[in-house]
């Protein structure tokens, strides 16, 4: 009978075991909903980019991405960087980017220091223009990138922050390798806006030239017509309307790093006048480049690489060298069929990524920055023969042509892939989804802060009690006929230990 309660005994205890599980899976799936669900980040957030008004990389990255996404967020933001005057923020930016702007920025020189003194900073760009402050942050944030490996200088100016954000993993591997720790690098990427660059801003005009057959050769001549005293004319062809020329886009400042020279080489050597193929190059030389007007370069390759009289005789190359609005840089790629950059280091990419979220393929060398995102699915990568000693990458020209062919020769698995890289930059550099991330680490940061204060206040106090009681030994050691043999540094090491 006493065996058989208790077998009896042991389903019962299986099920209280069972709801015993079950109660604690709840208690851990609510903490885990609270969490998602706590309040954003108390502290103030100063964001500094010490540029320029202008389409620079820094400066477009934290004024069209990083801060309308976080005052989006709800956050408290102080942007400090360059003045925009109001035909810039007019004409050149977003509404909302322009919006964001106004809200968060404040004059430099304006700012109290004691307020950044009781804020989370970020210092945006090159480390060593980050402040010296008179009196320190609550935590510095250095936000920065490489296009190589780090030079000792930068890593030594970066030493000053409490953490740095790098915007890949490669980056983290990169700055690590420099001699700085691993624990204070956080891979945070930057923003694509994927709600203004979307395919769904495509010109249907254009959509419609560019499926179906590329080719632009025109239908044949008519049959042979009868013509006086027994000739025999052949009748022109009839009229008919040529696709527009399949086009390759490139956007990039005009320097060594960018390749134009590799992007010209490969575009002429793949391509003849057999192909109904473009390339349009969206570029600049900058100030400091000593570098021969762009036409008469091309000019000069063209006879001294192809022995061509002019570059007429070659696929059609388009330079565009003029300043453009955001809104023209989409439409820009809207009129284009495939991106290509052949680049040899990118600390992230911008023009690549805006492209993908543009549904276009891409073309880019598989390096750095753009590794980061770059797959067999969404992209066309570029592969390489090796490195500079600064680090910069060699791409391989074969890759490079045999990548722009395929894309060329095959419309519809290039389009599939375009599809999957917007997919790609909706699920993982949404403004959404990075501010976000942003979000996650400023709470934690937030969490070491008030450990940090706790902690500073407990050495304090123990600073306080070790001083009391040195003043009592030393008090009691000087009265007469005292017996203690023990001195107050005796007492002050007793407690430090």
């Amino acid at each position: 009978e006493k065996a058989r309660r208790m077998a009896a005994q042991v389903p019962m205890r299986r099920m209280v075991a069972v709801a015993m599980l079950a109660l604690l899976l709840l208690m851990l799936l609510s903490r885990e909903k609270t969490s998602l669900r706590s309040p954003l980040p108390s502290l103030p957030l100063e964001w500094r980019v010490p540029v320029g008004c202008d389409y620079s990389g820094f400066f477009v990255e934290a004024v069209c991405g990083f801060i309308p996404a976080l005052l989006d967020a709800g956050l408290e933001v102080t942007l400090l960087t360059g003045e925009c005057d109001a035909n810039f923020l007019a004409n050149s930016l977003l509404p909302h980017e322009a919006a964001a702007y106004k809200q968060a920025w404040v004059k430099e020189n304006d700012r109290d220091a004691a307020i950044t003194s009781k804020s989370v900073v970020i210092e945006h760009g090159n480390p060593c223009l980050m402040r010296k402050w008179t009196q320190r942050p609550l935590w510095v944030i250095a936000r920065a990138m490489s296009e190589g490996e780090l030079s000792r200088q930068e890593a030594a100016c970066l030493g000053g922050s409490d953490e740095i954000w790098v915007p890949t993993s490669a980056h983290v591997s990169i700055f690590s390798r420099a001699g700085l720790d691993k624990r204070r690098l956080y891979a945070m990427p930057e923003i694509v806006d994927t709600s203004f660059f979307s395919p769904a801003q495509l010109s249907q005009s254009r959509e419609s030239q560019v499926v179906g057959d590329d080719s632009c050769v025109p239908p044949p001549a008519r049959a042979p017509v009868p013509g006086p005293h027994g000739s025999v004319s052949t009748a022109p062809p009839p009229p008919h309307a040529c696709r527009a020329p399949f086009r390759f886009v490139s956007c990039f400042k005009f320097e060594f790093r960018k390749a134009p020279d590799l992007l010209l080489r490969a575009f002429w050597s793949e391509f003849s006048a057999n192909d109904n193929v473009e390339l349009l190059l969206k570029t600049y030389i900058p100030p400091w480049e000593t570098h021969p007007p762009i036409q008469e370069w091309l000019r000069k390759v063209a006879a001294s690489e192809f022995r061509r009289r002019s570059p007429d005789d070659l696929p059609r190359v388009i330079v565009r060298e003029d300043p453009i609005s955001r809104t023209e840089m989409r439409e820009m790629y809207a009129s284009s069929d495939a991106f290509v950059l052949p680049t040899r280091g990118e600390g992230w990419g911008l023009p690549i990524v805006e492209a993908m979220a543009m549904a276009l393929p891409v073309v880019v060398t598989n390096v750095t920055g753009p590794r980061e995102y770059l797959t067999m699915e969404n992209s066309y990568p570029v592969q390489i023969e090796g490195t500079y000693p600064e680090g910069l990458a060699k791409p391989s020209l074969a890759s490079l042509r045999a990548q722009m062919r395929s894309v060329y020769s095959d419309r519809v698995r290039a389009k599939k892939r375009g599809r999957r890289a917007r997919e790609d930059m909706l699920a993982l550099y949404s403004p959404e989804r990075v501010a976000s991330l942003v979000v996650a680490r400023l709470r934690k940061i937030e969490r070491k802060i008030e450990r940090k204060i706790r902690w500073e206040e407990y050495k304090a106090a123990r600073t306080h009690t070790s001083d009391t009681r040195l003043t009592a030994a030393q008090a009691d050691s000087r009265r007469p006929g005292s017996t203690s043999s023990r001195s107050a540094h005796a007492n002050l090491d007793d407690d430090s230990l």
